[in-house]
């Protein structure tokens, strides 16, 4: 009597304990960032999809087995996520393991991690030394996540809330209260970071602008 072997072949499936496994395709960004997991820890940021979008970034918790990063690169890879279980509460319950290294690219962007002095401030050259003052002073540093400096008077520090190709904002930035001689360009600098959402970068200069487009303050690369 013929008897069906269908029941059998259902009983193929995946063993007790075996990882359930799938690929994707994982951007990586340029630079790693500073972020908040079981301690604080740093991130690669990330994004799951064959084609990137400025601005979408996100954190990545876990590691990715056989990846070794490399900061000023923009990497694109395939990578198999392994389902985990029996895992420790503060454990990851996905394994990522590197397939395949698809690209790996300069990023010219990376290059606004630096410390930058200011030389005009909308469109107006100032003096590298007004009454014995400096000139201000821009750090910015991506890995932080923080832009840092002095204002021609007072130090200031304060978050980057945003980043990426032509695009930067800044968070609320905290200023010391010094009062010096001559206020001018300090006032004229604080008042054209709060209103910063777009940059170029050129070999060695950096300008900020507005969401208009204007120039708000150009910088030049201290060697």
């Amino acid at each position: 009597m013929y008897k069906p072997l269908l029941t059998l072949s259902l009983l193929v499936l995946i063993s007790p304990g075996q990882a359930m496994t799938d690929e994707s395709i994982f951007w990586i960004n340029s630079f790693t960032v500073q972020c908040e997991g079981v301690s604080p820890m740093t991130c690669l940021q990330v994004q799951e999809s064959d084609v990137p979008e400025p601005g979408k970034w996100m954190n990545f918790y876990s590691s990715i087995d056989g990846f070794s990063f490399e900061a000023g690169y923009l990497y694109k890879l395939r990578i198999r996520k392994e389902m985990l279980e029996d895992v420790p509460a503060d454990a990851s319950s996905i394994r990522y393991v590197l397939v395949q290294l698809l690209e790996k690219t300069r990023d010219p962007k990376i290059n606004i991690n630096d410390i930058w002095a200011v030389t005009a401030i909308q469109g107006e050259p100032i003096d590298m030394r007004q009454d014995g003052q400096a000139a201000p002073l821009i750090e910015v540093s991506l890995s932080a996540m923080r832009v840092t400096g002095k204002d021609g008077c007072n130090n200031f520090t304060g978050q980057i809330a945003g980043f990426d190709d032509g695009v930067i904002e800044f968070g609320p930035i905290a200023t010391t209260r010094m009062m010096c001689p001559d206020m001018s360009v300090p006032d004229k600098f604080n008042s054209a970071m709060q209103q910063v959402s777009n940059y170029r970068l050129d070999p060695g200069r950096l300008v900020f602008l507005d969401s208009d487009g204007n120039e708000l303050i150009a910088c030049k690369k201290i060697d």
